[in-house]
């Protein structure tokens, strides 16, 4: 019995993830249909598929706002065997016209879509039938539109892919298993168009809202716009930036607002903390190494070859499918990017991002041997049917013809003597239509008066016979003439039947009877059949063969249907002579015997009478009858050879200008084009091999092939006889398998296949791809560098700009067939020609004619792009200009999507003094915002100045302010911010210092970031240490006007006393905790602003101090204030000399009280399942080694991070309780 781990041939099973890929727009679909012809072309296990269904493991989804067919480029599913397969099935497709005005004219009835589409009265104008037309929202909007039919597609699909796991049989038949960790959903777009770059984002977070837990992995592949060339590049590189930008926000899992909540009123919501993908692979035309390709069709290529390598079983295949999950660890952390003056964490980005690349060198044998063995296919084919080029059909003879016409249809010519008896001849002036007296007819004619149970002819004779011999001895003598009249309208009956209702009469059922034996005999589809003998004729290469057959038949329907000369017309003419015979015996009865008769009276008249029936009567009678019935059988033969003609061989008409036939003719040559159109696909196939050239990708080496020993044309002729007869049981059956592609490509395989066993000695000699480098050492040097080089992953990066890259982020392997052989051989020039810093791992392929080279890069900042600094950015700002119309970005909100560029020292200080100056304009009064004037709703967060006295501008809300490029609100406001810093006194310095240091702790708190390995540090983000910055400058003007030394002695006691009264001398800025960016701050601890009240601290300082103040240790500065000890509100806020417990170390064991019981020791990471479970509160006692004592968790920096977002601790517990002593 065989194992579950086994093939049917007992071989070992490959465990695959079942897979979903989804391709959205034209870019996504090209490498979809790549890759499915990929899989339909391979042999798996040696099993060739009929089609995608029968590979389970991968389920196809294709959405569009393009209605076009989906196809390959230079593809045409007429002409291509594989098309049809290859094509997406009609559930496999989501492509439906969008109608962009059945939103704009009802905004309001989709206010899930008015939320963020754009106010954008140019998109109304513009025809969308044919595409998105490069505008991002609105392929976004059909996505909306179509998100149900999306889901329920995917929902399809996914049940599909998970029933995948029952179809043991037929994995076990490929080879093939599926594996047990759930299925992945691999999406495939353009950053550069309009479908997919506009729907990726949607795409990804509704595929991962499903909380399907079997679903283990959602990866993206996004060609960047590079790829494209000068096609509307402005166009291209714009929507890429944005696209770009967008990611960037969304790949922020904790992101607010978040970027989509639902599509549709009844979908559940997107969970919160999820970014729409786990793995993002970006792809350009460029690569880490600067090779380059101007064709997007070897990037469509590469793609489709990485994809189709995870479903692959060699040690390759396997690492490949293994390095994502080995490089994961180098993407969860934020990008921390060094600033200027080394400052480091103000400002983080995603680092989500990896890249790929895919080399391979093939030798051109293994090319020509695919070459050579088409071509002999093809001479199979054309030589079984006599289809060779150039080649002359055989002709048709007389012989031919006659052989089909005499034996095969009974028209042998004969004559009859019907007039030779000199009784009958007498009584014919001349023979009628000047037709001799003997009448040629055919041997058909008889066999229909043959009859089937005996000769109608002798049921004639008979019949007569009686009726004579009753006339003679029944009736009297007198009446003779009335009862011979009485006998021929008897015979007339028998023969003619009815008048006017054909073929009414015994006689003539009898002969159509007979008549349609004939025809069954020539239709038989077996043996002796007409089809059996032109089918023989077809496969008779000596002397006939198909078009042989076809002319054969042709001139045979000439024969039978010529006008005037053809069988049938002389068939009628035939009966016609013989109508006008039985005429003249007709009227020779009456005129001379019966009339006699009527003469004669008494005995002697009876003797004679009766001597005159027997001897005249009787005889003209008789061919009387046969003469009818001659005539009746002609014209049955007629009508059936007409039928034979018109019904069974066929007939021509002209359709479209070619002239089409019915009947076997029409069957016959339909397989004669059948068979022209395989072979001119062969053809093809053998053109487009012999037409393979390099690619930036992939290319050839080695010198060209041709077979040692060809099979001889003997040979062919029996391989062909194997395919065609044995294995599809001949041509008739073969026809009809040709009806289809499927069936095409059955054949072609039959064909390919056979021929492959035939030369299978001959392919055991193909050289092998080591075979060939060794051949020349000095190509294989230049040959591996190239294949590294242009294995390099194919984004456009400086990896430099990166503060924390480290060769460890890049996996590179080489895959060859017998790796001890190459290293043996290679070893150490693979090693000289591998890019710096980089380890090839070489690995084995199976496939000795390649070497594939394959790497991957990951955990890259969008920062490192080198076309985000360059030429994208021009792009980007003049389609953003304010005489373009047409959105890029899909959101109207586009200022939430900020450049995800580290700012170099300029950039970088003129933000610092933007910031700086913003934020001094709120405290000192100079930026009021809407919410504090009462401004309408719609202007609640926008801050307003004054240009002259009672006259307000609004100068944007926060985002808007500090996304401002033009330096126009520091020109402004920097006069009345430097008057009013003029006025300061010493004490304003100390209380601004105050003030800033709560805004860079509470008003943008520091965020708490957990590293690899556990380690927790406190991140200040951008405006926080801005904020940190101006109140160190106010700090240093206070120490500079006093001296440090007296300077510090003065100044920490006023910082005391103002921070412990702050909300006194401050007032809170309304509703301002919904400014700052959540992406850069712990909103859990987030405060509103404050503006200062210079008079009020004046106030407070006038008052004497409080009597059990200490004097306080100096502040630290504000990136090291943890963030549990941020000031929940300022009244709250007391000053201490205890010192906070002392911090753990890191990655120590850490033990929980719960009541008198101590647990533990737990590792960090098994905090969260404490406290999801109850086990471990904010309240609880934690220990570990290096505190002092037991300490309440929500004291202790480290375990910030654990707690649910909505988890508010209390506030801490004053520093002097009593705490015990570790447990025992």
């Amino acid at each position: 019995m065989m194992s579950a781990s086994s093939d049917s041939s007992g071989g070992a099973l490959q465990p695959l993830q079942p897979t979903i890929f989804v391709a959205l727009g034209g870019s996504g679909m090209k490498i979809l249909m790549r890759l499915r012809r990929r899989i339909l072309s391979t042999r798996w296990n040696g099993e060739r598929l009929s089609g995608i269904a029968d590979f389970p493991l991968a389920q196809f989804l294709y959405f569009d706002v393009d209605t076009q067919d989906a196809r390959e480029e230079n593809q045409s599913t007429s002409k291509d065997l594989l098309g049809s397969v290859v094509a997406f099935a009609p559930s496999e497709t989501l492509q439906n016209r969008l109608d962009v005005n059945k939103f704009m004219g009802n905004r309001s009835v989709y206010p899930l879509i008015d939320e963020w589409f754009p106010d954008d009265e140019a998109i109304r104008q513009m025809d969308f039938s044919d595409g998105a037309a490069q505008v991002r929202c609105v392929s976004r909007l059909h996505f909306f539109m179509q998100s149900g039919d999306f889901r329920g597609r995917l929902e399809s699909k996914i049940s599909e892919v998970k029933n995948s796991l029952t179809h043991t049989d037929t994995l076990r038949k490929l080879g093939l298993a599926a594996g047990t960790k759930g299925y992945r959903v691999v999406v495939v777009a353009s950053a550069a168009g309009g479908t997919g770059s506009g729907t990726f984002l949607d795409a990804g977070f509704l595929i991962r809202s499903l909380g399907d837990p079997s679903l283990s992995n959602v990866s993206l592949i996004l060609l960047m716009g590079g790829a494209y060339g000068a096609a509307n590049a402005q166009r291209v590189q714009a929507n890429t930036v944005a696209a770009l930008r967008e990611l960037e926000y969304c790949m922020d899992r904790n992101h607010q607002p978040r970027f989509v909540t639902r599509w549709q009123h009844n979908d559940n919501p997107v969970p919160d903390s999820i970014a729409p993908y786990n793995e993002v692979y970006l792809i350009d035309n460029i690569n880490t190494l600067r090779q380059s390709t101007n064709d997007p069709g070897d990037l469509y290529d590469m793609v489709a070859s990485m994809l189709f390598a995870d479903f692959g079983s060699s040690d390759f295949a396997q690492h490949k499918r293994s390095v994502a999950s080995n490089l994961a660890g180098f993407k969860m952390l934020p990008y921390h990017p060094r600033l200027p003056g080394g400052l480091q964490g103000a400002i983080t980005f995603q680092k989500s991002y990896s890249s790929f690349g895919q080399a391979v060198i093939e030798t051109r044998a293994k090319r020509d041997f695919d070459q050579r063995s088409f071509e002999l296919g093809l001479r199979m084919l054309e030589s079984y049917y006599s289809l060779e080029e150039g080649r002359k059909a055989n002709a048709v003879s007389e012989d031919d013809l006659r052989d089909v016409l005499a034996e095969r249809l009974h028209l042998k010519e004969k004559g009859l003597k019907f007039l030779a008896d000199p009784e009958i001849a007498k009584y014919f002036t001349r023979a009628p239509d000047g037709l001799a007296p003997s009448v040629p007819t055919f041997a058909l004619v008889d066999t229909l008066l043959a009859g089937t149970d005996a000769s109608l002819l002798r049921g004639i004779d008979d019949r007569v016979e009686e009726s004579i011999s009753h006339i003679r001895h029944h009736a009297d003598f007198t009446q003779w003439p009335e009862r011979v009249v009485e006998a021929i309208r008897g015979l007339d009956s028998d023969i003619s039947g009815t008048k006017g209702v054909p073929d009414s009469s015994p006689r003539a059922k009898e002969i159509d009877v007979a008549a349609r034996q004939v025809w069954e005999g020539w239709t038989a589809p077996g043996e002796g059949g007409i089809p059996d003998f032109i089918y023989r004729l077809i496969e008779d290469r000596e002397k006939g063969g198909i078009l042989f057959a076809l002319d054969l038949m042709r001139q045979v329907r000439h024969r039978l249907t010529d006008p005037g000369s053809g069988v049938v017309d002389r068939l009628r003419d035939v009966a016609v002579v013989f109508d006008q015979w039985a005429e003249q015996l007709h009227r020779a009865l009456h005129q001379r015997p019966l009339a006699n008769i009527k003469e004669l009276k008494g005995a002697r008249g009876q003797e004679l009478g009766d001597s005159i029936l027997l001897q005249n009567v009787k005889p003209l009678l008789t061919r009387y009858g046969h003469f009818r019935l001659v005539a009746l059988a002609c014209r049955a033969a007629a009508a059936r050879l007409q039928a034979f003609a018109d019904d069974f061989l066929g007939k021509p008409e002209t359709r479209g200008g070619d002239v089409v036939w019915s009947g076997l003719i029409g069957q016959i040559d339909t397989g004669r084009q059948r068979l022209a159109g395989l072979a001119g696909e062969i053809r093809k196939e053998i053109d487009l091999i012999a037409r393979q050239s390099d690619t930036r990708t992939h290319w050839y080496v080695g010198d060209a092939y041709s077979f040692r020993a060809p099979p001889a044309p003997e040979r062919i002729a029996e391989l062909a006889r194997q395919v065609f007869d044995t294995q599809f049981g001949g041509s008739r059956a073969l026809f009809e398998k040709l009806a289809t592609n499927r069936g095409k490509l059955d054949v072609r395989e039959a064909l390919r296949n056979t021929i492959h066993d035939a030369l299978s000695e001959e392919a055991s000699k193909l050289p092998s791809i080591i075979d060939v480098l060794l051949a020349d050492r000095g190509m294989a040097s230049e040959q591996l560098k190239q294949v590294m080089q242009r294995a390099a992953p194919w984004i456009n990066a400086d990896l430099d700009r990166m503060n924390d890259f480290t060769p460890g982020q890049i996996k590179l392997y080489v895959a060859v067939n017998d790796t001890a052989r190459f290293k043996a051989e290679f070893g150490g020039l693979l090693t000289s020609v591998t890019p710096g810093g980089m380890i090839a791992d070489v690995i084995e392929s199976g496939l000795p004619g390649q070497i594939i080279c394959y790497s991957e890069l990951s955990g890259i900042p969008l920062d490192v792009l080198i076309p985000l600094r360059s030429g994208w950015p021009m792009a980007f700002r003049a389609e953003m200009e304010a005489g373009k119309k047409l959105p890029l970005f899909t959101h109207k909100d586009k200022l939430r999507f900020r450049n995800p560029l580290v700012p170099n020292e300029e950039e970088y200080r003129r933000r610092c003094d933007l910031a700086s100056t913003y934020l001094k304009s709120v405290v000192f009064g100079a930026l009021v915002r809407g919410s504090a004037r009462r401004e309408a709703p719609h202007y609640a967060d926008t801050y307003f100045h004054q240009t002259m006295p009672g006259a307000w501008l609004g100068a944007g809300d926060e985002r808007t302010i500090l996304s401002d490029e033009s330096d126009a609100l520091v020109r402004q406001l920097s006069p009345m911010l430097a008057e009013a810093e003029a006025a300061l006194g010493e004490e304003d310095w100390v209380a601004l210092y105050a003030l800033f240091q709560h805004f860079a702790t509470a008003v943008y708190p520091p965020r708490l970031l957990t590293e690899l390995g556990g380690r927790q540090k406190v991140v200040p983000g951008f405006l926080s240490t801005v904020c940190t910055d101006i109140a160190k400058a106010y700090e240093a003007r206070f120490l500079d006007a006093l001296g440090h030394g007296p300077g510090r002695e003065r100044f920490e006691p006023l910082r005391a006393r103002l921070e412990a009264t702050l909300e006194r001398w401050t007032r809170e800025v309304p509703d301002s905790r919904r400014d700052p960016d959540s992406g850069d701050i712990d909103t859990r601890r987030l405060q509103p602003k404050r503006t200062i009240l210079l008079d009020q601290v004046r106030v407070v300082l006038a008052e004497p101090a409080p009597a059990t103040a200490a004097t306080p240790a100096p502040a630290a500065p504000a990136a090291a204030v943890p963030v549990s000890a941020a000031p929940l509100s300022a009244a709250k806020t007391t000053v201490s000399s205890a010192a906070p417990p002392a911090a753990p170390i890191a990655g120590v064991a850490w033990r929980v009280a719960v009541g008198k019981e101590q647990l533990g020791p737990f590792a960090m990471e098994d905090l969260p399942a404490l406290v999801a479970d109850g086990r471990l509160t904010v309240d609880s006692l934690v220990w570990c080694k290096g505190m002092k004592g037991w300490t309440p968790a929500v004291q202790v920096e480290d375990l910030v991070g654990i707690w649910p977002a909505d988890d508010e601790p209390p506030p801490l517990p004053d520093q002097d309780d009593d705490v015990p002593p570790p447990l025992p």
